[in-house]
């Protein structure tokens, strides 16, 4: 049964809110704003209430919700702002306390006397800018929805929804509004972190990050935070494993470890036949980049870096319509987060734009980003104001890069300093925010897999240190990687790949001493069989082949690294460098 508290904070939070401040009976040192998120976060604890929160995207832009009511926003933080005050406590005209913040100041009439500019009434709170997730899948709103069925789209006005445009990565629609966070949470929040917000919806002006920001009649979308319940690994939680490791758990659920080696077995062959030409161990190595994540930065076990050469350039095919390819298509239909950078393309972009618009930016300060100028990869502040680079994405996307249409020419110094940032990120998974006079790291986990036309053994052109070189091995009847129309499996298929992919991206395994003393003997055994030559295994490339043995593990839902995925793992790289050998 639903709670009538919980029906009036649904339709009237506003209302809901002063009743509570009007009821609570705090604990000496509590603040309101810590109340406020308890009470809240437990009255929409259960999903099935909590999804009757009105939903704000795209398809349900801010401007078709009445101001004042309660909403939810799933959003990447953007930006972090100072901290603001606010009136804490104000004095209704009848003489009744009421809370200040969460837009309340505006919708109250209070008593025009000097009480109510007490100074010790003075409370602070945390501005965020938050937009819509960049990169993620069309799938994922409908699994956490719990529906298949997508309402009309209401026409978002330009001002309001896609305002500030410079603080996304891309150039594609978006929501973009400001999150006003009342508790002490609000200091755990950091760029790039995926969030859904559940607030008060308001109008207004924005925050700055300038300390004599001028005034202005600007109106963005706001929510004044109640609660909010981060996406700390994924936004599309699938459990791990699939397979029951006890009889604690027999649901249908439970996958047996022939239905796991089917389920991976259909989605090999088909990232294959139609991404990668028919070519199933590439298709191999782009599914442990799928299932990895950073698992210990002080060990640096990153996600591996796959480049795959001989890929071939979309105008190959004079019928293709789109230079994006398939692969990255194949992606965004089973994992949650996708992004795709076509270099080349970007590159010739840069180079036209920087010789042909001049810099107007006052000393010390750094070109913006966006259709006035150069795109940037990195995120930099722009008189006080952070603008997206493009590789300001969330945790967890996949990033193909694609470098098959490379011309000859000059890169300018931003196209130099874009790829010193990419490279940066595919080697430690960090990325370098950009201020005036000084710059800072932030860790990220964007697992990278590149595209390249060159040869047989030759490395990326852009990005020549990836973890993974393998060349592409292409079978008869399957030539083209770019192809608009494809087989698109049905959802009971795609279901199962998604269970397994993000599963996978969320478990752990084991490596037992006896899998590590077998690793330590193949090493060794190698080394005398091959020694330090083009066959050999170096050190580097065994700690590669370790990380790789312990994702495929992950994709197989197992427990623990075993003698046969090692084996596998170690066959398929041996067959990945005899054939970068021509043989």
């Amino acid at each position: 049964m639903v709670s009538a508290a919980t029906i009036d904070a649904i339709s009237d939070p506003r209302a809901a809110l002063g009743k509570l401040y009007g009821e609570s009976g705090r604990a000496e040192g509590e603040e309101f704003s810590d109340l406020v998120v308890k009470h809240f976060a437990g009255l929409f604890k259960d999903e099935a209430l909590f999804s009757e929160i009105p939903n704000l995207s795209l398809t349900q832009p801010p401007e078709s919700h009445a101001k004042g009511s309660l909403v939810r926003f799933r959003g990447m933080v953007q930006d972090t702002l100072p901290q603001e005050v606010y009136i804490g406590t104000i004095t209704s005209e009848n003489g009744i306390e009421q809370p200040g913040g969460w837009g309340l100041a505006d919708a109250i009439e209070f008593r025009e006397d000097e009480t109510q500019f007490d100074y010790t009434k003075l409370k602070e709170r945390t501005p965020l800018w938050v937009v819509s997730v960049p990169g993620e899948s069309e799938w994922v709103n409908q699994t956490l929805e719990g529906s298949q069925d997508v309402p009309d789209i209401v026409p978002a006005r330009e001002d309001l929804s896609t305002s500030r445009s410079h603080k996304f990565p891309t150039n594609e629609r978006h929501i973009g509004i400001q999150a006003k966070v009342y508790d002490s949470s609000s200091s755990t929040y950091k760029p790039t972190d995926v969030v859904t917000f559940v607030g008060v919806i308001a109008f207004d002006s924005p925050s700055s990050s300038a300390f004599d920001a001028p005034e202005t009649s600007e109106r963005v979308p706001t929510i004044h935070v109640l609660f909010s319940r981060p996406h700390e690994n994924t936004i599309a939680p699938f459990r791990y494993p699939m397979i029951a490791r006890d009889d604690s758990r027999n649901d249908s659920e439970v996958w047996s470890e022939d239905r796991v080696r089917e389920v991976r077995d259909d989605l090999i062959k088909w990232i294959a036949d139609e991404g990668l030409c028919g070519d199933r161990d590439a298709a191999e190595w782009v599914l442990a980049v799928a299932v990895s994540r950073v698992h210990s930065r002080s060990t640096m076990i990153l996600p591996p870096s796959l480049t795959i050469t001989s890929f071939p350039p979309p105008f190959t095919n004079p019928d293709t319509s789109s230079p994006e390819p398939t692969l990255r298509k194949l992606l965004a239909l089973v994992v949650p987060l996708t992004a795709h950078i076509d270099l080349p393309l970007n590159l010739t972009s840069w180079a036209k734009v920087s010789t042909t618009t001049p810099s107007t930016q006052p000393p010390g300060e750094l070109p913006a980003n966006g259709a006035s100028g150069p795109l940037y990869f990195a995120p930099r502040s722009v008189s006080e104001d952070l603008h997206a680079g493009v590789l300001q994405l969330p945790k967890g996307t996949i990033l193909t890069v694609s470098e098959t249409r490379i011309e000859e020419g000059r890169l300018t110094a931003t196209a130099t300093e874009n790829l010193d940032t990419l490279r940066n990120l595919v080697r430690s998974q960090k990325l370098r925010y950009k201020f005036p006079f000084s710059g800072f790291e932030f860790p990220t986990d964007i697992p990278t897999i590149v595209l390249s036309e060159g040869g047989k053994g030759s490395k990326s052109v852009f990005i020549p240190d990836t973890d993974i070189l393998a060349r592409l091995q292409p079978t008869a009847g399957h030539t083209d990687p770019y192809r608009s129309t494809f087989e698109v499996p049905s959802a009971e298929r795609l279901a199962a790949f998604r269970k397994l992919i993000c599963g996978a991206r969320v478990g752990t395994v084991k490596v037992s001493e006896d899998i590590s003393k077998h690793v330590q003997t193949d090493f060794v055994n190698e080394r005398k069989e091959f020694g330090s030559g083009p066959s050999g295994v170096t050190p580097e490339e065994l700690a590669v082949r370790m990380n790789v043995a312990r994702l495929t593990a992950l994709s197989y839902h197992a427990h623990e690294v075993t003698s046969d995925i090692w084996n596998k793992v170690k066959v398929l790289d041996r067959r990945r460098k005899a054939w970068l050998q021509g043989r």
